[in-house]
């Protein structure tokens, strides 16, 4: 071997090529694995709240239903509706899955709760001081919250890349029409006591 004809400066190239080449897979590997990890994480914690969420809106749909079928008690103005609305099931308790899932669709999550809690108030404004009301308010707030439910678990499920839910029963258009129903009613309902007020 001829040292001194020897390409120094192409073995040195090579050298410190395959030294950044060996370095970056060592920094990137990890990362990879990490973002890998991150992401099946975010959609496991994305299923299980698109779950809790759909079974909510179902729930809210099967109230609907109930209610439409309530018997009225003699001696009584309105059928015997149930006023409450189902309860939301907990949550997952994971601060990691938590992190791991879209930010904007954790604010909706959690907010949602408070929702809840302003609907079951006006419900319960209803029953004490405007009960004529109560048949399409009970409609309307199961519709609406059950309706955003429904869509929250989607927008989780599109998000994460999850499959979509095969329903046997349509219940999210069964919510939609009830709420246009009841937004129909809640209008008519507004012109009747306008006309009352103005006679």
């Amino acid at each position: 071997m001829d040292l001194l004809n020897w390409d120094w400066g192409g073995s040195m190239r090579m050298m410190v090529s395959a030294g950044v080449a060996t370095a970056a897979v060592q920094v990137l590997m990890p990362m990879y694995r990490d973002r890998r990890a991150r992401k099946k994480h975010a959609a496991y914690m994305a299923v299980r709240l698109a779950v809790t969420l759909e079974s909510f809106s179902w729930s809210c749909a099967n109230l609907l239903q109930d209610n439409h079928n309530a018997e009225t008690p003699p001696d009584h103005e309105h059928p015997n509706w149930n006023h409450e609305l189902p309860e939301l099931a907990p949550y997952p308790d994971d601060s990691d899955g938590w992190r791991a899932i879209d930010s904007k669709l954790v604010g909706r999550v959690l907010g949602f709760r408070n929702k809840l809690h302003e609907t079951k108030s006006t419900i319960r404004n209803v029953i004490e001081f405007n009960e004529g009301a109560l048949s399409w308010t009970l409609d309307e707030e199961a519709a609406s919250r059950g309706l955003e439910a429904w869509r929250l678990g989607s927008d989780l499920r599109k998000t994460h890349s999850l499959e979509a839910v095969e329903l046997e029963w349509d219940y999210p258009d069964f919510l939609q029409r009830q709420l246009d129903a009841a937004v129909t009613k809640k209008e008519e309902d507004r012109v009747r006591r306008r006309k009352l007020a103005a006679n």
